[in-house]
């Protein structure tokens, strides 16, 4: 009785836990100052590098200060990268869901994502496109951020990510956040609290009847 119900609290108190499969902000630098754009165009991708520490996630969103070319029809694309080794983007790994609209002015624009699988202790590139328009990505003079994964590191191509260009500081300004994955041993803690729990429902209804 007493193991059931120290299995269950275990269990209940897991999910409550932070980096078991809470929702996460792995890197943020938002509210830093603007220290100007980088202009990205059909062929000039722009991108920025963060980590994810020994836990593993699933890529929920991203918040980009950016904005539109006024008068002109902007479409974005952000897909995320992975690392090519290099420290510089790799492969895409997914594509994000555009909000479909861009002000003229710098404003945080969120893409979402179903889940994009990032494994522990990795890097990855958050690059973004204009296929058609043209997108204004701010920068900041600041090199502070927050998150486990907060890097300086930045990255542009001029020819449609055939080759890139990578240095730190000063970085694009976002935010990118994530969903902790419970551990192997952290689901079967829970599923062993769940089966005590149930065990200990079907005992007290046999006692009842």
């Amino acid at each position: 009785m007493k193991t059931n119900t120290l299995l269950l609290t275990a269990s209940l108190g897991l999910a409550a836990t932070p980096g078991a499969w809470a929702q996460g902000v792995l890197s943020d630098n938002l509210a830093n100052a603007s220290g100007g754009r980088s202009m990205v165009l059909d062929t000039s991708w722009a991108a920025a590098k963060f980590t994810t520490d020994g836990q593993a996630y699933n890529f929920r969103s991203v918040v980009l200060l950016m904005s539109g070319i006024q008068n002109v029809g902007s479409s974005a694309q952000v897909d995320i990268y992975s690392d090519s080794g290099a420290n510089k983007p790799g492969a895409a790994v997914g594509t994000l869901i555009s909000p479909g609209s861009y002000t003229p002015g710098l404003t945080p624009t969120t893409f979402t994502s179903p889940g994009v699988p990032l494994a522990a202790s990795s890097s990855y590139w958050v690059v973004l496109k204009a296929p058609t328009g043209g997108l204004g990505w701010s920068y900041t003079t600041d090199p502070s951020g927050t998150g486990a994964g907060f890097a300086l590191d930045w990255s542009q191509s001029l020819d449609a990510g055939s080759t890139w260009s990578t240095t730190s500081f000063p970085p694009y300004q976002m935010q990118v956040n994530a969903d902790a994955v419970p551990e192997p041993s952290q689901w079967a803690i829970m599923v062993l609290g769940l089966a005590g729990y149930a065990a200990r429902r079907r005992q007290a209804k046999a006692k009842v009847g």
